[in-house]
């Protein structure tokens, strides 16, 4: 997955196979449409089938400075980030910093781990940049971390809906600790 994003323009879309996929991805400086074939069929048992695994190492996903990104139909598990990872220790799922416009929808997204917030996912960033993050029909579950163990948002503009988060654990918002969202 990570070759097929290197070598995509802006715009483009990374359709991904079923299949389990232990790998590390970044996304930074572009805006890509990432998803299983959910994306042409509308199969949610795609969903499912199409895994991307931290192998309990490190974060499965981060995007940073890429508007516009739309991550769809997947399962995200199995991510682990803390301090002596050297990438900071927020979101073991999926970290989104400074993106405008990010949308996630259609995941599942559970057993990740941050020593900090959002096991699950973490919306992080500048408060002033554009920042508008939407996460849609995603079921997160099982996740664990100190602020938020499912979801942690504390940036503006943040919108969910049709999401089902449930059995996370975390000391402040097990399930999510979410500031200024809509």
């Amino acid at each position: 997955i990570q070759a097929g994003i290197g070598i995509m323009d802006d715009g483009d879309t990374v359709l991904v196979s079923p299949g389990t996929y232990v790998e590390k991805l970044i996304l930074e400086n572009k805006s890509l449409v990432i998803g299983s074939l959910y994306l042409t069929t509308g199969d949610t048992s795609y969903v499912s089938s199409t895994i991307v695994d931290g192998n309990d190492e490190w974060r499965v996903l981060r995007i940073k400075y890429s508007d516009h990104t739309v991550i769809s139909g997947l399962t995200i598990r199995k991510g682990r980030i803390v301090s002596s990872s050297g990438e900071g220790d927020d979101g073991g799922g999926i970290y989104i910093s400074d993106c405008d416009s990010a949308r996630l929808e259609h995941l599942i997204i559970e057993d990740n781990y941050a020593e900090g917030s959002g096991g699950g996912v973490v919306h992080a960033g500048d408060p002033y940049y554009g920042n508008y993050f939407a996460m849609e029909h995603c079921r997160v579950k099982n996740n664990s971390a100190g602020y938020g163990g499912g979801i942690y948002s504390a940036v503006r503009k943040s919108y969910f809906n049709e999401c089902i988060v449930e059995g996370n654990t975390g000391t402040r918002g097990g399930g999510a600790n979410i500031q200024n969202a809509t």
